[in-house]
């Protein structure tokens, strides 16, 4: 079971990892064409969709927030603290 818990851990590292890359990337306007990007926006968009949907889009005067990504990011964060003790 340790093994199992570890990989999930793991994985769920490395999902927020790639979260956190894809906002970084997401302020090039340049990057967003590139192959990397489009790799990185379809693996972590099935995560962040339905965050988005559950959440109506934020607004700061007529500028939009996107906070489906700080919410699956700290979602992440609570499942790895809930599995740290057991493994």
């Amino acid at each position: 079971m340790s093994i199992f818990l570890r990989a999930v851990y793991y994985l769920l590292e490395v999902v927020s990892y790639m979260l956190i890359a894809r906002v970084l990337l997401s302020w090039f306007p340049q990057v967003r064409q590139s192959k990397f990007f489009a790799i990185l926006f379809q693996l972590t968009e099935p995560l962040l969709m339905p965050i988005r949907k559950l959440l109506s889009r934020t607004k700061a005067g007529e500028m939009p927030i996107d906070l489906s990504v700080i919410i699956a990011y700290l979602i992440i964060a609570v499942i790895q603290m809930i599995i740290v003790p057991f493994m």
